[in-house]
């Protein structure tokens, strides 16, 4: 499964696309997802965590 996300990166200082990937039940992101010293105030960061949330939500 793929989901992307879209919105503003510090670390690019611009617009970003990132792609999130499902491989055997992990989900990994095209960026630094999970290790960006911008994080706390990134807003594609913010997506992803919700996303992955509900997909944890989902897990019976």
């Amino acid at each position: 499964m793929e989901k992307n996300f879209s919105g503003y990166c510090r670390v690019q200082d611009g617009p970003r696309l990132v792609f999130l990937e499902e491989d055997g039940g992990a989900w990994e992101a095209d960026c630094n997802y999970g290790g960006c010293a911008y994080e706390s105030e990134c807003p594609i960061g913010r997506e992803i965590t919700q996303f992955l949330k509900q997909q944890e939500e989902k897990q019976p």
